[in-house]
């Protein structure tokens, strides 16, 4: 097991906060790295921050990424979210999720009520707990991992109130020529043509009129 540069990936994070899914592939892929396990999945909350919802992983079934959910402060994800704390200790072998080994280490993304969410790791090498020493490091890195979702979410609803119409939730002009510039690119990598259809809704200023 690992004690990995802090800084560098904080530092990774933070250019990764403009791209939602490259942000999530690098938190996971480096604690995988540093852990070794063979089983960390990664949960973010929703909700109001009311529950827990399975997002990415890795050695996880891909039926349960997007289904399964753990509500704030109840199971070891659940309460590690709500105390903000990382949580190590050892659960039952087998069962229907198939664990090979019984330690475990539930790593909060933030603290407390800034907790963006968890990443779960299990089957370490040797079904051996990490020292105190690598569990203290490893908390930092969801400290910083925790920093740069929560940045990112914000990033994301400001990009999503810009382009869409706050009265129907429809995308506005802004969006439009977004999609238009990237159906450009892509038609020009491709070498294919690209058409535009335009649809005109008849008698809509009357529509508009009476509802605004």
């Amino acid at each position: 097991l690992e004690a990995p540069d802090t800084s560098s990936f904080a530092g990774g994070c933070l250019e990764r906060v403009e791209s939602w899914s490259s942000l999530i592939a690098y938190v996971l892929d480096t604690l995988n790295d540093v852990s070794s396990a063979t089983r960390i999945s990664l949960m973010l909350s929703e909700t109001e921050r009311r529950s827990l919802r399975l997002h990415a992983g890795h050695g996880v079934h891909e039926s349960l990424i997007g289904t399964v959910r753990c509500p704030l402060g109840t199971g070891i994800a659940g309460r590690a979210a709500a105390l903000g704390r990382i949580t190590a200790g050892r659960g039952s072998t087998g069962g229907p999720r198939g664990y090979a080994g019984s330690a475990y280490v539930v790593l909060p993304l933030g603290q407390e009520d800034e907790c963006e969410g968890v990443v779960n790791i299990t089957g370490l090498p040797g079904d051996t707990l990490p020292s105190s020493e690598i569990l203290k490091t490893w908390a930092e890195l969801g400290k910083h991992a925790g920093n740069a979702i929560k940045g990112a979410r914000s990033l994301r609803r400001a990009q999503s109130a810009s382009t869409t119409d706050t009265l129907t939730g429809l995308p506005n002009r802004l969006a439009f020529e977004g999609a238009l510039k990237r159906e450009m690119e892509r038609a020009r990598r491709a070498g294919s043509s690209l058409a535009i259809g335009v649809c005109d809704v008849d008698l809509f200023k009357g529509f508009n009129d009476r509802y605004g």
